[in-house]
């Protein structure tokens, strides 16, 4: 019995060292490391891996200034979701605070990158997702933002329209 137990704790680390070393490989983009989990929050209410996206996020904004652009628009999309939740829950000073925080982290997105397509599509994603569902005063904002979101993004990818895949 004691002989099976040692490999299965010396591989318990081991494991955990590889789920670590996959979440942060430079090899794999900003993106494909967060979009499934901050989806998951967005669409199924799952807020454990909305929050593992937002954790990682912040190790990414450590470990890839060169990517802060995409960082920092995925950041704003995440902020967002929560101003939508804190409105929601009738929390408008937390949502105001939320939101607040998402246009200043996609502003710093479009600044940071104004050709970057990962964040103008998020900028775009997250005003259009969400416009109807914050209060009133702020819906026609979000709308025009969104709209110049898509234009920008719309822009860069006319050129090569011809070349995308089907889907």
């Amino acid at each position: 019995m004691r002989i099976h137990s040692v490999p299965i704790r010396l591989a318990l680390p081991l494991v955990s060292a590889v789920a670590l070393y996959a979440q942060i490989d430079p090899r794999i983009g900003v993106s494909p490391l967060v979009r499934e989990d901050l989806f998951a929050g967005i669409l199924a209410n799952e807020m454990t891996r909305f929050a593992r996206a937002e954790a990682t996020l912040e190790q990414l904004d450590q470990e890839r200034p060169d990517k802060r652009s995409t960082i920092r628009a995925w950041q704003g999309a995440a902020a967002f979701y929560r101003a939508i939740l804190a409105y929601e829950s009738g929390d408008a000073q937390e949502g105001s605070r939320f939101y607040a925080q998402a246009q200043t982290r996609l502003d710093e997105a479009s600044k940071l990158g104004p050709n970057d397509l990962s964040s103008l599509s998020l900028g775009g994603f997250a005003n259009a997702l969400f416009a109807d569902r914050l209060p009133a005063d702020n819906r026609a904002a979000s709308w025009a933002k969104a709209y110049d979101y898509y234009q920008k993004l719309s822009a860069l990818q006319m050129p090569g329209l011809g070349r995308l895949p089907l889907h």
